[in-house]
């Protein structure tokens, strides 16, 4: 049931057209945050190039400023946004709070502060279960960590006998970064792709927040 209540919000939230994460955005601040992205994806892939050796070393350096500066700028920009649009915001997550009130009251006959907190349980049980994945990913993670550290260390003190210069060898190893930056990011980052888990901490939250508001 729970599942259908989830998919009953998000439906009646499309239809009311509610501006949330980029959306939320003025047009010309939404094309600016675009435009930054795509500059840090190019900025990121460029480093990659350089560290294969494809391209000027010399670049590397100005390219990780560039980095920086994008991230800077986007971190300004979204809190100038909540900033400037705060009542705004607020506006339309108390609508967002009135849609889920009403699919409860009239669609699931959820109509008391008990049973608000019996769904919000049976959300929480479906999240709790992720929790030992989770947990498992990030042993994953330190194994791989371990592994790659001792690779680098070993190889960096046999460089004679290994029959590589040290150039090479940071060239190697910025590769290797790069692939455990990868693999760490697609491990970790199941928990923001398990868009069904990620929902239902949401709606976790929502429903806390209509208790406070009505109760």
């Amino acid at each position: 049931m729970e599942y259908y209540i989830l998919k009953c919000y998000e439906n009646k939230k499309k239809e009311k057209h509610l501006k949330f994460g980029l959306n939320g955005f003025t047009p010309k601040r939404k094309l600016t945050v675009i435009g930054l992205f795509i500059g840090l994806v190019i900025s990121a892939l460029f480093l990659i190039i350089q560290a294969l050796n494809l391209c000027n070393a010399n670049l590397i350096i100005p390219t990780d400023i560039t980095c920086v500066i994008i991230l800077v700028i986007l971190y300004i920009l979204v809190n100038k946004d909540q900033k400037d649009n705060l009542y705004k915001h607020t506006d339309e997550y108390k609508k967002q709070l009135i849609i889920l009130n009403k699919i409860l009251k009239k669609t699931f006959n959820i109509n008391s502060k008990e049973k608000i907190l019996t769904l919000i349980e049976m959300y929480k049980t479906y999240i709790t279960k992720n929790e030992a994945s989770n947990k498992t990913r990030d042993k994953l993670i330190f194994t791989l960590f371990s592994a790659l550290s001792a690779i680098l260390s070993t190889s960096l003190a046999n460089l004679k006998n290994i029959g590589i210069d040290l150039n090479t060898w940071i060239n190697i190893t910025a590769v290797l970064i790069i692939v455990f930056c990868m693999i760490t990011l697609s491990i970790y980052g199941y928990k923001y792709v398990n868009f069904l888990n990620t929902k239902y901490e949401h709606m976790v939250n929502d429903l806390e927040s209509l208790i406070l508001l009505k109760y």
